[in-house]
This record gives structure tokens, C-alpha cells and sequence, in this order.
């Protein structure tokens, strides 16, 4: 009876261990469905309030930064990883540029340029859509490296609903000396950037897929 007993009571023990198991089972993942529901909220919010379709991932700078520190490269660009941007959206850019003075912090002074057409707008004269480009971001700034380190900025961009489509090719080009409005690469495409900027310090570009 004792023996009988005993085992009785290991069983309902055996039984109360898998019903809380199953128990934290489930509650785990409720709380992982939850928070997911709840990250998807919060970015959702973000959206809305930033107004920012498009953004660039951490994964996406770091990756850029890498590169720039293996590469040798100075000047990099990098856009939202999609294929096609909507007409009267708004997305980000981010613009790194590395400082090849050990000794000094360097202020340097970027320029965002239409540069070439394609897609849709294959063959049309980049520069009359030049100024209408200019619009879409704060095309023109400055940025600050500190001695033998990077400097960035996040530039946005806004494509009016009006635009055409097609795609838009936009060249980024660095300069170590002011005005930044001056600063560009040399380009067969756009009127009076014939020759390059004497103080030019790099440049890199990106495009952008208006659907």
C-alpha cells in the first residue's frame, strides 16, 4: 500500500511538471508573438510620424564603413535595399567619408548631383531635370571627420508625386573646400561639370528606381 502510495504520488508529480512546462511553453510564446506584434507597431509609428517610407539599415552603414576601411576607398554612399522607389515617398541616404589626416580634424563639403538618366527616362538630357532633382534633398552640406576617423551624415530625400519615372542617377562628390555648390566630379552629362573640382576629394553615386 505505502509502495502504491508512493507511486501515486510521483505521477501526479510527473503530470504537474509537464503541465508547467507546457505552461511556460506557451506563455513564451505569446510574449514572442506579442513583442513582435509590438515591434512592428513601433516602426509602423515611426513611419507615420517621420513620414520615412525608406530607411537605411545599421547592417547597411556598417557594412558601408567596412568597406570604405577595406578598400582604400575615402568617399561611399549607401540607399535603402529596394528595387523600386515610389512617386511622393520620403527615404534616406547615408553619406560616410573617411579622413586620411592623422593629425586634425577635416571638415569636408558634399554635393548631391543628378547626373544621369535611365529607365524610362533613357536618352533624355539629364539636365533638364537637373534643378527639379535638386529639390528632392538638402543636396548640398558639410560634413565633420575627426583626425584619421569617419565622418557621416544622413541625407533624406523626398520624390515629389509629379515626378517622372524613371530612373535617377545622382553623383555624391566631396570636396575639401567651400563652396560645397562647387564641388563635382568631371561629367559628360552636365553642363559646366566638364572638368573636375580642383579640390575634389572623392565621389560615389546611387540610384534611384521611380516607379
Amino acid at each position: 500500500m505505502t509502495t502504491k502510495h508512493h507511486a501515486g504520488l510521483h505521477g501526479h508529480k510527473r503530470k504537474g511538471a509537464i503541465q508547467m512546462s507546457l505552461g511556460m511553453i506557451v506563455a513564451v510564446v505569446f510574449a514572442v508573438v506579442l513583442l513582435t506584434a509590438l515591434i512592428v507597431w513601433i516602426n509602423s509609428m515611426l513611419s507615420d510620424i517621420t513620414g520615412i517610407s525608406y530607411e537605411i539599415t545599421k547592417i547597411a552603414k556598417d557594412q558601408l564603413i567596412e568597406d570604405l576601411e577595406t578598400t582604400g576607398k575615402v568617399v561611399g554612399v549607401a540607399a535603402p535595399a529596394i528595387d523600386e522607389w515610389g512617386r511622393g515617398n520620403k527615404g534616406s541616404i547615408f553619406l560616410a567619408v573617411e579622413n586620411d589626416n592623422p593629425q586634425s580634424l577635416t571638415t569636408y563639403y558634399y554635393h548631391i548631383y543628378l547626373e544621369n538618366l535611365a529607365g524610362a527616362l533613357a536618352g533624355e538630357d539629364a539636365n533638364d531635370y537637373f534643378d527639379e532633382a535638386n529639390l528632392w534633398l538638402t543636396n548640398t552640406g558639410s560634413i565633420d571627420a575627426p583626425p584619421g576617423e569617419m565622418g557621416n551624415a544622413d541625407i533624406i530625400v523626398t520624390v515629389p508625386s509629379t515626378a517622372d519615372v524613371g530612373v535617377y542617377q545622382f553623383r555624391v562628390a566631396i570636396c575639401t573646400e567651400p563652396p560645397a555648390s562647387s564641388c563635382h566630379s568631371a561629367s559628360e552629362t552636365i553642363t559646366g561639370y566638364g572638368i573636375a573640382s580642383s579640390s575634389l576629394y572623392g565621389s560615389d553615386q546611387f540610384a534611384l528606381d521611380i516607379v
